[in-house]
């Protein structure tokens, strides 16, 4: 099993853990605080954008090829796709709805 970028190159990387991780060793996610610069690893509560991936032998990748942007690829995948098309779009509007009444509080 190893890590490699989305373009394939592995990653020659030395993983600063932040302290006591990782501890979830069978969790396919890790991430990376900005911040503090530590990674961490997580058991994937929330879909979030990805860099790299882990491979296993019997696995597939995630991409056929490697998109230039995220944009690209989710852009792509919007086209092609009728309902991942439709799932983000109904984020986007429940985004917007939880962010206008938001607003909409603070300003009463």
């Amino acid at each position: 099993m190893s890590y490699v970028w989305l373009d394939l190159t592995s990653i020659n990387y030395h993983w600063n853990w932040f302290p006591g991780k990782p501890n979830y060793y069978e969790t396919p996610c890790s991430g990376i605080s900005m911040g503090k610069g530590y990674f961490s690893d997580d058991t994937c509560p929330t879909a979030r954008g990805f860099i790299c991936q882990k491979l296993d032998r019997n696995e597939s990748l995630l991409f056929a090829e490697f998109p230039s942007t995220l944009a690209d690829y989710f852009g792509r995948k919007m086209v092609e796709d009728e309902h991942f098309k439709s799932e983000i779009i109904q984020f986007f509007k429940s985004y917007q709805n939880k962010t206008q009444s938001g607003k909409s509080y603070l300003k009463n």
